[in-house]
């Protein structure tokens, strides 16, 4: 029995972020830039933050306990990483190429706590809703009707939006080379 994978229609979208995958110049480009850490002893890298990310989305449908059966083309769980890292950057820098007001980006990025959790990497269940996410904003069919209420449903709601917002501005700074 085949495994069947799903894959954003890259027709269909403008976004060159669709195509992305990690490849080793781009492997090699973050592996030499640390990221702000609380702990003194930390090598941490953005390299290991892409594949923490990249990892904890694929076990989301590869792992033990996944969440639905059809897994995603491997590009997109990089893609995920790669995205995470830049929410994690961008919310540091409080800038954004979208052309929003730099107030409107101060109040809506994440604050300092959720900055350290991204660059710390996945801990435990709270982060599932950052690939849950990420999962409807490809269109993956198990992911589009999430079934949240009350508090859980602004979170998610929230998470979209900024998840959407880093791969738009992602997207817009790579087309102009300035990643």
């Amino acid at each position: 029995m085949a495994i069947e994978f799903y894959r954003i229609a890259t027709k269909n979208t403008s976004f060159d972020m669709m195509h992305y995958r990690y490849n080793e110049k781009e492997r090699l480009f973050h592996i030499l830039k640390s990221v702000p850490s609380q702990s003194a002893d930390s090598k941490r890298t953005e390299d290991s933050v892409i594949q923490d990310w990249t990892e904890f989305a694929a076990d989301a449908l590869k792992g033990k306990f996944k969440e639905h059966s059809m897994e995603c083309w491997v590009g997109h769980y990089e893609q995920f990483g790669r995205v995470m890292l830049h929410l994690a950057n961008m919310s540091l820098a409080k800038q954004c190429a979208l052309g929003f007001s730099q107030s409107f980006i101060e109040n809506i990025l994440l604050d300092d706590e959720s900055i350290s959790a991204i660059y710390d990497g996945p801990s435990g269940t709270e982060e599932r809703c950052y690939y849950r996410c990420w999962f409807s904003l490809i269109g993956h069919p198990g992911f589009l009707r999430e079934s949240v209420t009350g508090m859980e449903a602004i979170k998610y709601s929230y998470t979209k939006f900024v998840l959407n917002i880093a791969l738009q501005d992602l997207d817009l700074k790579r087309r102009r080379n300035l990643i």
